[in-house]
């Protein structure tokens, strides 16, 4: 089996990866304004680009390793 990385998925991703930098310069035209773009990026990449195992497959993977008895 060949895996290849999608060029458009991998561009979307680091895209995504600076929208979660906080502004260097925040706008202090309008103190009622919370710039709040980068907070929003990062739970966005979080949900679209990180796993987490659930208790099943933890212990699934554990019990490949090291056997039932474990």
């Amino acid at each position: 089996m060949r895996c290849r990385l999608k060029v458009s998925e991998l561009k979307k991703e680091e895209s995504l990866a600076f929208d979660m930098l906080a502004p260097l310069f925040p706008d202090q035209t309008n103190s009622r304004v919370i710039d709040a773009q980068h907070k929003f990026a990062k739970k966005r990449y979080f949900n679209e680009y990180s796993w987490s195992p659930t208790d099943e497959i933890k212990a699934a993977i554990t019990e490949a390793i090291f056997g039932k008895d474990f």
